[in-house]
C-alpha cells in the first residue's frame, strides 16, 4: 500500500511536531507576511513550542483546541500568559475542561488551573489568521473541532481522523454514529486533496483515506449481509469483524480469511499479507 504524500500549497508557515507523554501533535500555522499565527493543540512543553514560535519570527493570536482531552490541552494555559492570545474551545467540551484536574490524576500528571476559554467555538467560525474555518465534527468528544485550511489544502484533524484509523468513540461523551458521520458526510465531503495533520501519529491525506480507511465502512448488498470496504489490497475485501471495546476491526476478502486487523488507532496488529489471488489479477 502506498501511503500519502500530499503537501500543503500557497504561503502560510506551518510546522506540526509531538507533544508530551501522551506524544498529542501540536501544530503552528501563520501567515509569512504579516507574522500572524495560531497555535492548534498545544498539549504539553510550553518551552518548545515558545522556543519554534520565536524562532520562526511569529506572533500568535489565537490558540485553538479540537477537544478538552489532557494531552492536547495542559500547554494552553502558558501559552496564552506568554502570548496574550485568545482561547478557542467547542462548548461541547466544557464537562471535560471542568475535570481536567481528574484526568491529571487519573494519568499522574501534574495539574496546573488553566482559565476557561475566552471564547467558545461554533461550526463555521472564521479562524483569526491564514482563512481557516472552524469545522464542528463530533465524536470522539461531544465538542470535538477540525480546523480547515482550503487555500492551503490543509486539514488539522485532532483526534477524529487517524492515519488508517479513527478517533476513540467508547469514552464519555463518545459516538461511533456520530465520528463516522462527522468524517464521512464533512471531512470527505471537503473538495480535492489535503493533507491531514491528525491529533497523533503521521500526517494523512484525505484522498488516501477516503480510498483506504479500514473503519469507515458502507453497507453492501454481500451474502450474509457482509459489508464491502473500500481497502485497496483487495477489491472484495469484506468486514468479517468489529469489535467496540476493544476497537478492532479484522478485513479479509474472499479468498483469503484473514489479510489483518487493526487496533483503536489504525495500526497493524497482525501483519497484513496480500491476497495471492487477487495480487494476480
Amino acid at each position: 500500500m502506498s501511503f500519502p504524500s500530499t503537501e500543503i500549497i500557497g504561503d502560510v508557515i506551518f510546522e506540526s511536531f509531538a507533544t508530551g507523554s501522551l506524544q498529542s501533535n501540536c501544530s503552528i500555522i501563520g501567515e509569512p507576511v504579516t507574522k500572524r499565527a495560531i497555535v492548534v493543540d498545544p498539549g504539553a512543553d510550553a518551552d518548545s513550542i515558545m522556543d519554534r514560535i520565536e524562532s520562526l519570527g511569529l506572533s500568535v493570536v489565537g490558540i485553538l483546541l479540537t477537544h478538552a482531552h489532557l494531552d492536547h490541552v495542559l500547554a494552553s494555559g502558558e501559552i496564552k500568559k506568554r502570548t496574550g492570545a485568545n482561547l478557542s474551545l467547542h462548548k461541547g467540551d466544557k464537562f471535560l475542561w471542568d475535570s481536567l484536574e481528574q484526568q491529571c490524576r487519573q494519568y499522574g500528571i501534574p495539574h496546573d488551573p488553566i482559565a476557561d476559554p475566552d471564547h467558545w467555538l461554533a461550526d463555521e467560525d472564521s479562524l483569526p489568521c491564514c482563512h481557516g474555518v472552524a469545522l464542528h465534527t463530533p465524536g470522539h468528544t461531544p465538542g470535538s473541532m477540525c480546523f480547515w485550511f482550503a487555500d492551503h489544502r490543509l486539514l488539522v484533524a485532532g483526534d477524529t481522523l487517524f492515519q488508517l484509523g479513527i478517533g476513540r468513540a467508547d469514552i464519555q461523551g463518545g459516538s461511533f454514529k456520530e465520528i463516522e458521520n462527522s468524517i464521512t458526510k464533512r471531512l470527505f465531503s471537503l473538495e480535492g486533496d489535503a493533507l491531514v495533520v491528525t491529533g497523533h501519529g503521521p500526517n494523512t491525506s484525505l484522498a488516501f483515506e477516503r480510498r483506504a480507511n479500514p473503519f469507515l465502512v458502507v453497507a453492501c448488498e454481500r451474502p450474509q449481509s457482509r459489508y464491502y470496504v473500500g481497502y485497496d489490497i483487495c477489491s472484495q475485501s469484506v468486514c468479517l469483524e468489529k469489535k467496540t471495546f476493544p476497537f478492532t476491526y479484522t478485513a479479509a476478502c474472499v479468498h483469503d480469511s484473514k489479510l489483518c486487523q487493526y487496533d483503536l488507532f489504525g495500526y497493524i496488529r497482525i501483519g497484513r499479507r496480500s491476497c495471492q489471488h487477487c495480487s494476480q489479477q
